[in-house]
């Protein structure tokens, strides 16, 4: 309990410090390896921080730099729990705009038992985004939102496959529309040594609209380099596929394991 208490301090510590996370509209993580991809759950009694942040310009938009402190801790050996502290900075805009987004939280449970390799693991995700940030600023939905999501985890040998697919539920924000819709990921890992692997993902969201060009589709290319058996360090790069996904992100993450 008391080293819950010291990594909860930790996280508020983090959270007041760190300079810039995602935009009110979506749920995906940025940067980091972020165990949501994954069937898999945080250990029992076992938790993580990570620190995600990336540099993105949409079209015809000023730069943005968006900074997650997420916290992650396992409270029994198929449930853990998360939370997740976005930050963004928005670059040459006038006025300038900058301040935290809707914090979010959620459960995840693994319903299949963690068996030998070459066998499908199978989770559900919960995550509640409550309106908490300014919607002013465009830095909150003005709505609180929820999301229900499937994950299924594959793994033989040095390859792991992950298929991630969710709908989001969005509450009724001030004279804008925001229509539910699907979301969706697919994910292949590869461990090239002890301390280095890639992943290559591609990630879309059904914006409830009949033109594809409004809908979100983008490829993702992450490097992660283990320090130790607890910390993590990784780059990425993400590429929009479609007119409605910016052209190009820069993602860096670190995770810390405890």
């Amino acid at each position: 309990m008391s080293k819950l208490i010291w990594v909860l301090v930790l996280t508020v510590f983090l959270g007041l410090w760190a300079p810039g996370e995602l935009r009110a509209d979506s749920f995906y993580p940025n940067a980091g390896v972020d165990t949501t991809d994954e069937a898999e759950t945080v250990p029992y009694h076992h938790g993580q921080v990570l620190l995600n942040s990336e540099l993105d310009r949409p079209i015809a938009q000023p730069f943005y730099q968006m900074t997650t402190l997420a916290f992650k801790y396992g409270l029994s050996p198929r449930l853990d729990f998360g939370l997740q502290l976005p930050y963004t900075d928005y670059w040459n805009s006038s006025p300038y705009v900058s301040g935290f987004n809707d914090l979010q939280g959620g459960f995840k449970y693994l319903w299949t038992p963690n068996l030998e390799e070459n066998r499908l693991l199978v989770s559900t995700i919960f995550s509640l985004k409550p309106d908490t940030a300014d919607y002013k600023d465009d830095l909150g939905n003005g709505a609180t939102d929820c999301a229900l999501e499937l994950v299924v985890t594959h793994r033989l040998g040095r390859w792991a496959e992950h298929f991630n697919y969710g709908y989001n539920f969005l509450g009724t924000s001030p004279d804008t529309p925001r229509p539910n819709h699907p979301y969706y990921k697919f994910k292949i890992d590869r461990e090239c040594s002890q301390a280095f692997s890639l992943s290559a993902e591609i990630y879309g969201e059904d914006n409830a609209d009949n033109d594809f060009n409004e809908n979100t589709l983008q490829s993702t290319v992450k490097f992660t380099y283990a320090l130790s058996s607890n910390l993590s360090l990784d780059y990425g790069m993400a590429w929009g596929l479609n007119g409605r996904t910016p052209l190009r992100r820069n993602l860096f993450g670190f995770t810390w394991n405890f």
